[in-house]
């Protein structure tokens, strides 16, 4: 059997990206290249959505380089393999990337071959291990776990025994089920912030094997399944909780508990199943409920009130933030949660819009001269932050307080408030040698910009108004007879003695020597 590897490629030069698609081929080394990205933040995103075996990435990309990706998308868990492109024979960048465990680094320009032999030594240890894990299926043998775990997904190797006396008769003689029962509920337990570890579900099948009515479990995607057969069980409280308290007293952590529907016959067990299963696939749109059943599916559509998502949505969202308009926030962000409540997506689709959403809004703020926002608000860290949370009510409240944080930041950096700070600034450092450039850099505007916005709130040029705090500054110390008009000058910011006459004499109709006979 062969199995094709996804690949990806992430990198900001679309020469590279082209180039890559023909550079190899790719069909004869069993890859399929399924998608690319040209910078970190928009690789991210897919990567959630596509799942990729292999990435190419750039080293060198704007917002977020190659080596910060690989940090954030391995800190997600997701499992995949990295080739990583440079231009720059660093030492630094090579050790980050060993640092990040990437055994492939490919300087650019690349080499056809080279990349090539990679990409084959890649796909022959996944292709291994993908093997291995296929043989390891097929050479379990059937115990009891596996075929209770067969019964409740309705597999069809337990077929054979769902829909006749004969067939219970041989499941109780091999692995003594008592069937057939009343009634058959499936339960699904999780942990919420994390999955369960392998000794983790072993000490909770452990548990369950001494508390007689959970006996009959399984396991199935890190998940432990439980058979109810008693009805009558408390579905709504103490026997779920006592579970839930447990499993928080052994790791520290909460557990989640789905109820499947109850049914009557055992050949329509995997109802319930799917539906439990439903629950625990859904469960990030139930906010912190711990114990998910039928009710609970009910009350989240009682609760829908139709929010939709408009396509102008993230327009909307960044003019709200840049006017400060908080309920406008508010309420759009409360249409696209209840958008997310009807569309049914899983959490990684979830989190996947939301991130897409925040970015699009981030990145019109950025062009529109907010050029701090870049660094405080769109980094690896609140990428990490967006996707530890755990439901959607949590990451509704991270967004929410996101853009409203960002919301009174804008406000508080208006243009009339900067330039305020601007001439403050100037000011008290009217002696140093101040250039607008390095005002544009210290308060986060271009230099054009700022002398557009100087020129459009004052009616004068910036060098007009550095002069007239400088002129003013030596008008105050031309009345102290025993200093030197060159150190008043130097005192000033006006270097040479001359030019600071000739400024003083255009500002004032006299020369400093006139002005100090004057008022002396």
């Amino acid at each position: 059997m062969i199995w094709t590897m996804k690949v990806m490629v992430i990198d900001d030069e679309p020469n590279i990206r082209d180039g890559l698609k023909t550079l190899i081929n790719w069909e004869k080394l069993h890859c399929s290249l399924i998608g690319e990205a040209q910078n970190g933040i928009e690789g991210i995103e897919k990567i959630v959505l596509l799942k990729p075996d292999l990435i190419i990435v750039d080293i060198k990309m704007p917002e977020i380089d190659g080596i910060q990706l690989i940090e954030t998308i391995t800190r997600m868990g997701i499992d995949t393999q990295f080739i990583v492109l440079s231009g720059y024979q660093d030492f630094n960048y090579a050790k980050r990337a060993m640092e990040c465990h990437v055994n492939h680094y490919i300087l650019k320009p690349i080499d056809e071959d080279l990349l090539a032999q990679k990409v084959i030594e890649i796909y022959n240890n996944w292709f291994n291990k993908m093997k291995k894990q296929i043989d390891l299926e097929h050479q379990c043998q059937l115990s009891k776990e596996q075929m209770i775990k067969y019964i409740a997904m309705g597999h069809e190797a337990a077929e054979p025994y769902l829909n006749s006396p004969a067939g219970y008769e041989e499941l109780n003689r091999w692995y003594d089920l008592s069937l057939p029962w009343h009634s058959y509920t499936v339960l699904l337990l999780d942990t919420l912030e994390t999955g369960m570890n392998f000794k983790e579900r072993n000490l909770i099948k452990q548990h369950l094997k001494e508390v007689g009515n959970y006996s009959v479990y399984f396991e199935t995607d890190g998940l432990i399944g439980i058979i109810i057969k008693n009805r009558d069980f408390d579905k709504h409280c103490e026997s779920l909780q006592f579970l839930r308290k447990w499993v928080f007293l052994q790791f520290r952590r909460e557990a989640i508990i789905t109820v499947g529907l109850t049914v009557n016959e055992l050949n329509e067990i995997n109802k319930s199943y799917a539906f439990a299963k439903y629950l625990m696939d859904h469960r990030f749109l139930y906010g912190n409920q711990t114990i998910l059943q039928e009710q609970s599916l009910h009350l989240q559509q009682n609760n829908k009130q139709g929010n939709s998502y408009e396509e102008d949505t993230e327009v909307k969202l960044y003019q709200s933030v840049c006017t400060n308009q908080q309920d406008q926030v508010n309420y759009l962000l409360e249409g696209m949660r209840g958008y997310m409540e009807l569309s049914g997506w899983d959490s990684e689709r979830i989190k996947a819009f939301y991130l897409h959403v925040y970015v699009s809004v981030m990145t019109s703020l950025i062009e529109h001269q907010h050029g701090l926002l870049e660094r405080e608000f769109l980094n690896p860290k609140v990428f990490e932050t967006l996707y530890q949370q755990s439901n959607l009510f949590k990451l509704h409240g991270f967004i929410k307080f996101q853009l409203l944080t960002i919301c009174e930041y804008i406000e508080e950096m208006k243009p009339q408030k900067t330039l305020g700070m601007v001439l403050d600034y100037m000011e008290h450092h009217y002696q140093e040698d101040i250039k607008i450039e390095a005002l544009g850099k210290l308060f986060h505007y271009s230099s054009n910009y700022l002398g557009k916005q100087l020129k459009k709130e004052t009616g004068k040029t910036f060098n007009v108004l550095l002069d007239e705090v400088r002129l003013k500054k030596a008008q105050r110390l031309l009345s102290d007879p025993d200093r030197k008009i060159y150190e008043i000058a130097q005192i000033t910011g006006f270097h040479d003695p001359d030019y600071f006459t000739a400024k003083f004499r255009k500002y004032y109709g006299i020369s400093p020597k006139e002005y100090r006979t004057i008022h002396t």
